[in-house]
């Protein structure tokens, strides 16, 4: 939706791979990736961004090279959730296996079992039904497996500790931040983007997207971002001129 003219890379995190171990601090992932970004594109400026925790990531990076006397000409953040532990919700809840599990599946409302019942399953149990679900309601692709829905649930649990161990400093730059208009409080309080109000001397300018956390990046809702973006990166390039 950028436009044939604009690449885009993708940074994945070595850990997807089911081998390498995931690196416990945002700072050490952020270092990694900008070591793989400058093989490909030695110096800035560097246009950033990053989904949800990737966002996180995004932002540790720009500070990083910040630091560095590189220019980072944008950096947006996709309904990236406040730094540190939140406080509207309980730890207990955000950590609960069925929640995330609902929660990574897309589970809405209107499912078969409800999520009280799902949590009197034995661990086994409740995989195979998420599993399930997710591949009749093609939130998962067909050959996902119970190994990789169990690694990917300690994932997400091993970025919610980085998340909340994270103590970011003043970005001396601005943030376009992204927010989904669906929310599901449990992972996804409402206006993620105040934790970071604060964080970016440039400021920050934030619009809602229709859809959910994960919806939001998929059609129709992401060519509301895309449209937006390209006004971004085009005055972006005529400040660098």
């Amino acid at each position: 939706q950028l436009g044939p003219e604009q690449p885009v890379y993708g940074l994945q995190a070595a850990a997807l791979d089911g081998e390498t171990e995931h690196a416990t601090q945002i700072e050490d992932r952020a270092t990694h990736f900008i070591e793989v970004l400058r093989v490909r594109q030695p110096d800035g400026p560097y246009f950033l961004g990053g989904s949800s925790f990737g966002g996180m990531v995004a932002f540790e990076m720009a500070q990083q090279l910040s630091m560095q006397d590189q220019k980072v000409a944008l950096l947006v953040m996709i309904d990236t959730p406040s730094p540190g532990v939140p406080t509207d919700i309980s730890v207990d809840e955000v950590e609960n296996d069925v929640n995330i599990l609902a929660f990574l599946v897309g589970m809405d409302a209107n499912i078969s079992a409800p999520l009280d019942q799902i949590r009197q399953m034995n661990p086994d149990e409740q995989i195979e039904y998420f599993l399930e679900y997710g591949k009749r309601t093609h939130k998962l692709v067909p050959d996902t497996s119970p190994e990789q829905l169990y690694h990917f649930l300690h994932l997400f649990k091993t970025d919610i500790q980085a998340q909340w161990g994270y103590a970011p400093q003043v970005y001396p730059g601005q943030i376009i931040f992204f927010r989904a208009n669906e929310r599901y409080e449990l992972i996804n309080p409402p206006n993620p983007e105040r934790g970071w109000l604060n964080l970016a001397s440039g400021g920050v300018e934030v619009y809602e997207v229709p859809g959910n956390h994960l919806t939001m990046n998929y059609s129709p809702h992401v060519e509301v971002m895309a449209k937006r973006l390209r006004i971004y990166l085009s005055h972006s390039r005529s400040n660098i001129k």
